[in-house]
């Protein structure tokens, strides 16, 4: 019933105006691949990726897609460093999954 509604709202929203979507978090880039409606003709400017560091734990990046344009096109995540430790970080999840919303969002930007 939630995401029903949520979808009602960005599609009568987008008829006034465009949507910009800007630091999604992870859980909302989930939902985005699940319920690709769920963005209706918005577009996505920024989001938030989960990463791991061998020192510190999990951690999200901010991933601008204008910035990273030429590693997402190919769906590969973004190389980022700690920024305690200095080490490179590993994406901590399946990019492929991960990052299905993407050609839509980059057709959209074109």
């Amino acid at each position: 019933c939630g995401i029903r509604e949520w979808i009602y709202l960005i599609r009568d929203y987008s008829q006034i105006a465009p949507i910009v979507f800007r630091n999604c978090s992870v859980t909302m880039i989930d939902q985005i691949n699940m319920v690709p409606d769920s963005i209706g003709k918005g577009s996505v400017e920024s989001f938030y990726a989960p990463y791991y560091c061998q020192s510190d734990g999990e951690m999200s990046q901010l991933i601008n897609i204008r910035d990273q344009y030429a590693a997402l096109k190919d769906k590969q995540a973004p190389d980022y460093v700690c920024p305690k430790c200095k080490n490179k970080l590993e994406f901590d999840a399946l990019e492929e999954s991960y990052f299905l919303f993407i050609d839509d969002v980059l057709k959209a930007a074109s």
